[in-house]
């Protein structure tokens, strides 16, 4: 993974430094990220809405050279943001450089079994949801 200026992404206070994925949601409100510390009553909401221009999700043992490649996500923390990495150059050469202009940044979120990568233009809504 391509990325010149990762850095730690704190979005809320108390993020556990592993956390355990619950649900991707991908519906007509757009795109919800849950996930919890371990034995926790209270899970944290990454709510992107309707400005992902893509995202995947990739368990642990296909990203192993991207964990090596990069001290930053070989940390104990599990949140990143870049605005240069070869996902987004890649989203920009596929969609003809019709991206290319717009403000949008590739949010990291590793867990316990791999990690999420979302591309957006706009910053997500983050908080912390009780369990239902």
């Amino acid at each position: 993974m391509k990325s010149e200026n990762l850095s730690k992404w704190e979005p809320i206070e108390n993020i556990p430094s592993e956390l355990f994925l619950d649900s991707i949601i991908d519906d007509y409100k757009g795109v919800n990220v849950i996930l919890r510390g371990e034995n926790s009553e209270e899970a944290i909401s990454i709510e992107f809405g309707l400005f992902v221009l893509s995202y995947q999700s990739t368990t642990e043992s296909c990203i192993l050279k991207d964990l090596d490649d990069n001290i930053l996500l070989k940390s104990i923390w599990p949140l990143f943001v870049t605005d240069d990495s070869s996902y987004i150059n890649w989203l920009v050469k596929q969609s003809y450089r019709i991206i290319e202009g717009e403000s949008k940044l590739h949010y990291i979120i590793k867990h316990a079994d791999g990690m999420i990568e979302v591309v957006s233009t706009q910053a997500p809504e983050v908080r912390w949801i009780l369990d239902k």
